[in-house]
């Protein structure tokens, strides 16, 4: 298995940024839009405000990013930039470098086979959380059994299903999740209990680095309560990886530092001392406050894919799960959607290439679900718009008109417009309704499909535009799992007796997926007109001159400031004179 899998979007917080000149607050996203429309204005008005307006060294390295994210606890992520944050703030048995390599974390020396199936597990002696007490085996052991029970329903709880004994029966409700086959044999030594001999060390050093699998404070997690309110403010929040976060909480922050932990032992490789991470509001911000020299680094969609970070495809999926509403008029709306012909003419009429161009963004049209692919040749049905053959079913289901909610992310609103005119004008008995997701309502994308848990959402939505995310490093498998009818993950009701049976053949602990697996399951979502790939894109950061270092990895798709350097003073922040340039403006 390879680090990661697939998140739905970009995911981040605001940022206050310090050192940054009484004048120039980055508290407010809408004060800094204005601020920064101010600028812009009376710049273009006089060459002359560089060289009038003061300027401050700033002293701390700032980050760009394009949405909030909702936790910081472990076992709780779903998103690229949630795992970064977590990623940066923890530390798991083994850390994954920027060359895609696996180097000892907690662990003080690679595992000892103990038999066929159980691995003995020694733990640092100085490993320490961000308030001074020891890591320590039962805060593992506390980690992966609350993740793999199902009372968390955590998005991840399939994480060890058929790689650690019990984690499957401890899924389905068979067995109490004490039951999970790792143990504490002391403060410094666990083992763990695998269903089937791991022979090699890579896949186990994968499994081993995934930051749902972090320790959890087992001295400060000593209730359900606890359980369910950790993660959601930094406060509370304890590290053991190079960084504590600072200033974050759940939908009441968006703003966020990352503070070099003093209690961790690999500041050598982490030289920033502070890094300021902030959100952008409106996508116009990245580039202005880029230019203006209000931040160091900035996300950069691009269609190269060499020397990227990651790449990802937006796609659209139907939902047809059969328990989705309850109501009767709702349970003969989900037959309707049920209908493989209806779906097929459905997507017909999208033009993929129109979509695009009205995005905004440097993409181009998907091939697959596997971003970038050159090798696919799976296909959706060749069927052509035809209103009088949609007219009729909806006859023979007794609708005068269908009305269906497409759910997104409010980043991909204008996407969302394009398609919804494309299919209306098309089929005038049709109403496509664009349902955007705040951030307060967005419960990310489970493993590559969108799990929308969300009590306004979760059950009342009938297509989706979701993404896949995937750097050099990322399993195929994760992807597919999710339209698995097998896996917890599968919350599109798509049930398919060829892609369980192809699946069967893959765990979390063998994630290689063959081109001829991969091509069946592809066909199958086409052939059932279930999937549509829309576009790919590729992203990386683009960084100023004071930063030193890259910030993105081709090894995985979770950026790591591993190595990054930031030189305090170099660019400065024009302090900008509120008054004057009110002045100038009237």
């Amino acid at each position: 298995m390879k680090k990661w899998g697939h998140f739905l979007t970009f995911a981040a917080l605001a940022m206050v940024m310090s050192g940054c000149g009484a004048k120039v607050s980055l508290v407010n996203p809408d004060e800094i839009k204005e601020e920064a429309s101010n600028q812009t204005a009376a710049s273009d008005e006089s060459n002359t405000t560089d060289s009038a307006s003061e300027k401050e060294p700033r002293q701390t390295a700032g980050v760009m990013l394009l949405n909030n994210i909702n936790t910081i606890h472990p076992n709780k992520v779903q998103d690229s930039n949630a795992a970064s944050a977590v990623n940066m703030a923890g530390e798991g048995l083994y850390r994954q470098n920027k060359d895609g390599k696996y180097e000892l974390g907690l662990l003080a020396e690679k595992p000892e086979q103990v038999n066929e199936h159980t691995y003995r597990l020694k733990l640092r002696t100085d490993a320490k959380w961000s308030d001074g007490t020891p890591v320590v085996a039962k805060d593992l052991v506390l980690s992966w059994q609350a993740l793999v029970d199902p009372s968390h329903d955590n998005a991840h709880g399939d994480l060890l299903n058929g790689v650690v004994k019990g984690a499957t029966e401890i899924q389905v409700g068979k067995q109490d999740a004490k039951m999970l086959g790792v143990v504490a044999k002391d403060d410094h030594t666990l083992e763990v209990t695998f269903e089937q001999a791991i022979d090699q060390y890579d896949t186990l050093e994968a499994l081993f680095a995934r930051c749902e699998l972090f320790p959890l404070p087992s001295d400060k997690i000593q209730s359900e309560a606890d359980y369910a309110s950790y993660g959601e403010n930094a406060n509370t929040t304890l590290s053991n990886g190079p960084y504590v976060i600072k200033n974050w909480q759940k939908g009441g922050w968006n703003s966020w530092q990352l503070l070099r932990n003093p209690y961790c032992d690999k500041q050598a490789d982490y030289p920033m001392e502070q890094i300021e991470m902030h959100v952008a509001t409106d996508p116009q911000m990245v580039q202005t406050n880029f230019k203006n020299q209000l931040v160091d680094m900035v996300p950069t969609l691009n269609n190269q894919t060499q020397d990227q970070a990651w790449n990802e495809t937006r796609y659209l999926a139907f939902n047809v799960s059969d328990q989705k509403d309850e109501s009767q008029k709702d349970k003969q709306k989900q037959n309707v959607v049920n209908n493989e012909e209806l779906r097929a003419l459905l997507l017909a009429p999208l033009n993929l290439t129109d979509a695009i161009q009205k995005t905004g963004q440097t993409s181009r049209v998907a091939d697959d679900l596997v971003p970038m692919s050159q090798d696919s040749t799976a296909k959706n049905k060749q069927t052509e718009v035809s209103a009088e053959k949609l007219n009729k079913i909806l006859d023979d289901y007794g609708y005068e008109a269908l009305e269906l909610s497409l759910l997104l992310q409010k980043e991909d609103e204008e996407l969302a417009k394009t398609i919804k005119a494309q299919i209306e004008k098309a089929y005038p008995r049709v109403v496509i309704d664009v349902v955007p997701m705040t951030n307060e309502s967005l419960i990310n994308r489970q493993m590559g499909i969108v799990d929308y848990r969300d009590a306004r959402y979760a059950e009342h939505y009938d297509m989706v535009i979701a993404n896949h995310v995937q750097a050099d490093s990322t399993d195929q498998y994760s992807l597919y799992q999710s339209f698995g009818s097998q896996s917890p993950s599968n919350r599109l009701g798509i049930h398919s007796d060829k892609i369980d049976e192809v699946l069967s053949h893959y765990n979390s602990g063998k994630s290689e997926m063959s081109q001829d697996d991969r091509q069946t399951i592809e066909q199958t979502l086409r052939d059932q007109s279930l999937v549509l790939p829309l576009y790919d894109t590729a992203t990386t950061f683009t960084q100023s001159k004071a930063v030193k270092g890259n910030l993105s990895t081709k090894a995985s798709e979770l950026y790591d400031f591993n190595g990054v350097k930031f030189t305090s003073g170099e660019y400065t922040i024009p302090k900008v004179n509120l008054e004057e340039e009110a002045s100038s403006q009237s």
